[in-house]
């Protein structure tokens, strides 16, 4: 028994360790929340010859799992940095257009780079889709290019909000910002249903993205907003097959 207990006592003092260790690690990156992430890097650091036996056990290089780990959270720190930079332009837009100032259009779109999914949306539906998105975005004059980027900040932020509240993805609140998202979406010249009905498949494949993809979850202030998003616009789209 007193084996037991002694056995009990070092866990949990292993555990407060971690914790204590995921904490530090957040403040140092400056992040918000702890996420599993931190945890499991602070698992590492606390107890690293576990770490390490946990790893083999499973045949995976402890190195490099604890590389790869390190290289993920820098990637956040860059998405987050990218985040910011928008929240900081629409901001800076919203105030000049307010105040009747001239902006430059390089603040006015700093943070966007619309090009940097060029090849993922080849992919997904096809060069013409690219093109014709391309084609309609480069058009745009930069007040227009800013009032579209500042109306995405305010859906994001929206669904953001939402899902903090803890809406239910039927409920009326919940289905306007999907109705929303939708007409945002179908805003835009070369995605699928543009101009008229949107694609519901489209529709409810994006929502499975913007889940499984970390890049378009942090958009809604992560996995939690994502997941109000899909399951939101799944509801909308099955209403109306």
């Amino acid at each position: 028994m007193e084996d037991l207990e002694l056995s009990a006592n070092r866990m949990a003092e292993s555990a407060q360790r971690v914790v204590d260790r995921a904490v530090e690690e957040s403040r140092r990156r400056e992040h918000s929340l702890i996420t599993n992430e931190h945890i499991f890097l602070a698992f590492a650091q606390v107890e690293w010859d576990m770490f390490s036996q946990v790893m083999r056990d499973l045949d995976l290089n402890p190195h490099e799992i604890l590389q790869a780990l390190e290289e993920h959270l820098r990637w956040l720190d860059e998405e987050r940095d990218l985040l910011d930079r928008r929240a900081t332009s629409v901001r800076r837009t919203l105030t000049a257009l307010k105040e009747g100032r001239d902006l430059m259009a390089e603040e006015m779109l700093d943070g966007f780079d619309h090009s940097a999914h060029r090849a993922e949306v080849e992919e997904r539906w096809g060069t013409k889709a690219w093109a014709t998105g391309d084609a309609w975005w480069r058009a745009q004059s930069p007040a227009e290019r800013a009032q579209w980027a500042a109306d995405q900040r305010a859906l994001t932020d929206d669904w953001a909000a939402a899902a903090a509240a803890g809406s239910d993805p039927a409920s009326a609140d919940a289905q306007a910002l999907a109705g929303r998202h939708v007409a945002w979406l179908g805003s835009v010249p070369g995605t699928p249903g543009a101009g008229g009905e949107p694609d519901l498949d489209y529709v409810v494949g994006l929502g499975e993205m913007y889940v499984a993809d970390e890049r378009f979850a942090a958009n809604y202030g992560g996995d939690l907003g994502a997941r109000l998003v899909r399951d939101a616009l799944r509801v909308w789209a099955d209403a109306r097959r």
